[in-house]
């Protein structure tokens, strides 16, 4: 995955605006699979004790690390005199909002151990979640534990809410005009 960030990032700086919506929209669908990913690479590694932790966090901050440089970039879109490339950054500014945030009702993501056979106590420690990346099922901060090595969920939260911010704002000048 951090090769595919690195390339994204790598295209991001092209001029041509063809060649810069195609990779915000595919920084829209990569960003939400890195972010899961490094859900995933912590809880794996915590949930198997792996002995080389430092180097799954060094790799973490590493990928974490090209997904700010990425959402900087995309964000500094938004300002983009090709109201294409604005439109593919505006929905990556949503992604982000999402992901940022909290669901609005316990019912709207179900996070908790499997339901059926009682579980051991160690099965009970890990969260099991079954996530389909669509827009009917995000990831969030929800699933974000609070000892994640890299990810800060109250930085990320409140990154979250200056994201939606922006968009308000942004959405609030375009109805004064």
């Amino acid at each position: 995955m951090k090769e595919c960030m690195e390339t994204i990032l790598y295209q991001i700086n092209d001029p041509n605006p063809n060649i810069l919506k195609k990779v915000i929209t595919s920084s829209t669908i990569s960003y939400r699979r890195a972010f899961q990913l490094m859900y995933d690479l912590h809880t794996l590694s915590n949930h198997h004790r792996c002995t080389d932790s430092n180097a799954t966090q060094h790799e973490l901050t590493q990928l974490w690390g090209i997904m700010t440089q990425l959402r900087r970039k995309i964000i500094e879109s938004l300002d983009n005199e090709n109201d294409g490339v604005k439109v593919h950054a505006y929905h990556f500014l949503e992604t982000l909002i999402v992901i940022y945030s909290f669901p609005a009702s316990s019912g709207a993501l179900y996070v908790g151990t499997r339901k059926g056979p009682k579980l051991t106590s160690e099965q009970e420690d890990v969260r099991y979640v079954n996530l389909n990346l669509s827009i009917n099922n995000p990831f969030s901060l929800i699933l974000v534990p609070a000892n994640h090595p890299v990810l800060n969920v109250g930085v990320l939260k409140k990154e979250g809410e200056q994201y939606l911010g922006l968009l308000l704002s942004r959405a609030a000048g375009k109805l004064e005009m």
